[in-house]
């Protein structure tokens, strides 16, 4: 066993979380959501302020967004090129 392996599991075993994903809670930091981009394009990896994304959701079948500004700094994790109106997956970062 190699010395990094060994430390990772003496932490656990003392009751680290390492590498267990935490609960955020509500819009927390870290939490990832499907939002709607009000704006122009956000490139993979580019940060956007909360005021363009709104959130979204599926009612009966279709996708729907909730018009409004989400709270903090987000990060997108969606991997592609987005345009104004597109759907993607984005990261609480602050």
């Amino acid at each position: 066993m190699t010395a990094v392996a060994k430390a990772k599991l003496d932490g656990i075993a003392a009751g680290a979380t390492v590498g267990v994903p935490q609960d955020v809670g509500v819009n927390g930091v870290g939490v990832i959501v499907l939002m709607y981009l009000s704006t122009s394009g956000a490139l993979p990896g580019a940060t956007i302020a909360g005021t363009y994304l709104y959130t979204t959701y599926f009612s009966a079948g279709t996708l729907v967004y909730v018009v409004g500004a989400s709270p903090g700094t987000w990060r997108n994790v969606t991997n592609v090129n987005m345009a104004t109106g597109d759907y993607g997956f984005f990261q609480r970062i602050a």
